[in-house]
């Protein structure tokens, strides 16, 4: 199953690439290491990777701007599980 590049909001507002598939609708699985452990989290926060903004995110964050990051969370684009799904098919 091919994956797709994501942002994962995580513990406090802590930017996170990461690789995504879906398996369950609603759902997505995500993880930094090929998919040797990974974690399904809900799709709302998940977000289209965008090289800029995973800057702009890391360093709100190890400044602890917290009205900053929440900023930046709110300009990111969401993404839904049918269209990661849909990014992801392997044509089979």
């Amino acid at each position: 199953m091919d994956t797709i590049a994501v942002l994962v909001r995580g513990h406090d507002n802590e930017p996170t690439r990461m690789e995504a598939r879906v398996t369950v609708p609603g759902r997505v699985e995500v993880s930094r290491n090929e998919f040797r452990h990974s974690l399904n989290v809900p799709e709302s926060i998940v977000y289209r990777f965008d090289e800029s903004l995973e800057r702009q995110l890391k360093q709100a964050y190890e400044k602890g701007d917290k009205q900053q990051l929440s900023k930046l969370w709110d300009s990111a684009q969401r993404l839904a599980s049918d269209w990661i799904q849909q990014e992801t098919k392997t044509g089979e």
